[in-house]
């Protein structure tokens, strides 16, 4: 038998001994929603509505520069810095839209930064 005939061979008795490998989960408490872990974690401290309605504001007119960003720089090679700026907006956004953990005085900076960077590429720097 050659060697590359024996190479064959073992892969494809290693693929079928993985194939019929029984697979073990946590069996009935599986199922119990209370037992189940959230995934991901629950946020420790909630966001008050106050803070939330302020960063919600700041996300819609971050969102705003972008979109006239992306208007102004359709097809043109400045177009690969928008993701610049989206990472400030979407670093604010996602912690709110799934519940998680997020830093009211970082969310803000996060937003302002945001918003000095759209100018600075709005202006072509």
């Amino acid at each position: 038998m050659t060697h590359r005939r024996l190479g064959f061979n073992c892969l494809l008795l290693t693929g079928l001994l993985l194939q019929f490998t029984p697979v073990f989960a946590d069996g009935p408490l599986d199922n119990i929603p209370a037992k189940v872990r959230p995934v991901p974690p629950l946020p420790t401290t909630p966001v008050s509505d106050a803070d939330r309605k302020e960063l919600e504001s700041g996300i819609k007119k971050l969102q705003d520069e972008i979109t006239a960003l992306q208007t102004q720089y359709k097809s043109k090679p400045e177009w690969q810095y928008i993701a610049d700026v989206m990472i400030y907006l979407n670093a604010v956004r996602y912690p709110l839209v799934y519940n998680e953990q997020i830093d009211i005085k970082s969310a803000r900076k996060a937003l302002l930064d945001g918003l000095q960077r759209a100018s600075a590429l709005k202006q072509g720097n």
